[in-house]
């Protein structure tokens, strides 16, 4: 199905994995996922969290 739409699968899956990392940074989360209190309690995350939606209802 993906040669019939023409579509570019490690194109599509480098823009999944980049959105994620933007989304989620791996030094955050780890340093959330060794405090009991995880990453609703990080302030960075909720702020990396408002950009991120914002972005998305702005269509970028």
């Amino acid at each position: 199905m993906v040669v019939l739409l023409g579509l570019d699968t490690e194109e599509i899956v480098m823009e999944k994995l980049n959105r994620v990392r933007s989304k989620y940074p791996a030094e955050l989360m780890r340093k959330n996922a060794q405090s009991d209190l995880g990453s609703g309690s990080d302030p960075e995350y909720w702020r990396i969290k408002k950009e991120h939606r914002n972005s998305e209802k702005a269509g970028e």
